[in-house]
């Protein structure tokens, strides 16, 4: 069971989505397509973070993200993070929650360093918007590209989780 405050849920509910970070897309699908049999779709792009993504379904409402620069795109917080990675390689994974704005109150009166929540959004392949918001932990065990402490997400009520239309194995 992972805490929420005082509210419990099974990990498995709570876990959204892993992401893998690869400085060139395209690889990082090839990669990822070896060794599970499976070939991610393309995401979409995180506009003014740099990146963008492929996305392959886990089940349920899991999915894997490989994030990756978008060389349309200069700068980006992201973008920096990924860019030197030649193999892809787990960075980071997300926590899903229904009200980040209590989980944040809850993490900083519990003394937790916390940036967020700040919203996201980015297009579909299809040209869908896709919105949330995020919620990152400071952590202390942040070594370079990999932070094993997870990012809170909420998804907008509007938007379609991405599991729901990311090509699932067989």
């Amino acid at each position: 069971m992972l805490a929420s405050g005082q509210n419990r849920m099974p990990v498995l509910d709570a876990f959204d989505h892993l992401l893998f970070g690869i400085s060139d897309l395209d690889r990082g699908i090839d990669w990822f397509e070896q060794r599970a049999g499976i070939r991610a779709a393309i995401g979409g792009v995180h506009p003014g973070r740099g990146t963008r993504n492929a996305l392959a379904s886990l089940g349920g409402a899991h999915y894997l993200e490989i994030i990756a620069p978008d060389p349309a795109q200069t700068g980006g917080d992201r973008r920096a993070q990924v860019s030197g990675l030649t193999e892809p390689r787990l960075i980071n994974f997300a926590v899903m929650t229904k009200d980040i704005d209590t989980k944040a109150a809850a993490l900083r009166k519990a003394g937790f360093k916390s940036v967020g929540p700040q919203g996201g959004s980015r297009r579909t392949a299809s040209g869908v918007l896709l919105r949330w918001k995020a919620l990152v932990v400071e952590s202390k065990f942040r070594s370079g590209d990999i932070d094993p402490i997870p990012f809170f997400i909420e998804w907008a009520s509007e938007s379609a989780h991405p599991s729901k239309s990311a090509p699932t194995p067989v």
